[in-house]
């Protein structure tokens, strides 16, 4: 059975893509990769199962990836961070997983090269040039492209704080197709499991069944609760709201792109063509999670 690597494995995709590995008997060995092992998220993942899931060190450095990778590490996931340079990160890890027999890529719905508009430095052009890194590789591979994750309202104080009954999302009038993290992570553990023919010969866009507005999202999140929501979306109140919950503004700009349609296009054929079912609605992920938007 393989030994399967996932990188980023403490995040949204992460330890639900751990949880999904640690219940299909096709999975051997699990390599959490986390900076720290002994922390309390990288030690709740080794306890879903103490005899398969187990936490490593991960960074960049080139001793910590040869143990890492150096014992029979057969297939990965790798779910990059937002470091300051994500192309170097990309590489790193790449160069050290040569020999592997499958990497799965997590890559991003606006991934293109600056030749066709991305901004150098930004993640759409690095997760291109991840792309371009893993296509040069001599390995079964996969690349999944998701758009903004749902998940979002849950880590990201400045958008949402857990209890309040308003959120701060300056995405104007623009519609979203936000994906459930959740869904990614299915979508990667089938293809770091399905036969090597059955494997997609091109990126999968992974998004929501639907392109939402804000309103949308509050009257879904008011159903969900029983509680009147209220949906800011001046740009301005967002900043002041980060700010005030310490939380970094430059996230803001993800949403004004979300509001020039960005994140609008709808891709469930592709996921539900690819693995089987439809992706999961924002109604569903409010409903899954209401206890998070309910007051204190």
């Amino acid at each position: 059975m393989p030994t399967t690597l996932v990188t980023g494995a403490t995040g949204n995709i992460g330890r639900e893509l751990v949880h999904l590995l640690s219940i299909d008997p096709r999975v051997g060995e699990i390599r959490v990769a986390t900076r720290d092992p002994d922390s309390p998220s990288a030690q709740l993942l080794t306890a879903i199962d103490p005899a398969i899931v187990h936490p490593v060190r991960f960074t960049t450095d080139a001793a910590d990836l040869a143990e890492v990778f150096g014992d029979g590490v057969d297939r990965m996931c790798m779910i990059t961070p937002m470091v300051g340079d994500m192309v170097a990160w990309q590489e790193a890890v790449l160069s050290a997983a040569r020999g592997l027999k499958r990497i799965v890529k997590i890559s991003n719905d606006a991934a293109r090269p600056t030749s066709e508009g991305s901004v150098e430095g930004t993640p759409p052009a690095a997760h291109w040039a991840g792309e371009e890194m893993l296509r040069a590789m001599d390995v079964e591979q996969a690349i999944l492209r998701p758009t903004i994750f749902m998940q979002h309202f849950m880590i990201v104080p400045g958008l949402y704080q857990r209890g309040d009954d308003t959120f701060y999302l300056p995405s104007g009038d623009g519609r979203m197709a936000m994906v459930d993290a959740r869904d990614i992570a299915f979508a990667a553990a089938d293809l770091l499991l399905r036969p090597k023919a059955e494997l997609p010969d091109e990126p999968i866009c992974v998004t929501g069944p639907e392109a939402l507005t804000g309103e949308d999202m509050r009257a879904r999140i008011s159903l969900a609760t029983g509680r009147a929501f209220q949906w800011n979306k001046d740009p301005a109140a967002f900043e002041k709201h980060s700010k005030a919950v310490g939380t970094p503004v430059e996230i803001g700009g993800v949403y004004a792109a979300g509001a020039e349609g960005a994140f609008a296009s709808v891709h469930a054929d592709q996921f539900e063509t690819a693995f089987g079912r439809r992706p999961t609605s924002f109604a569903k992920f409010a409903l899954d999670n209401a206890a998070h938007f309910h007051a204190f």
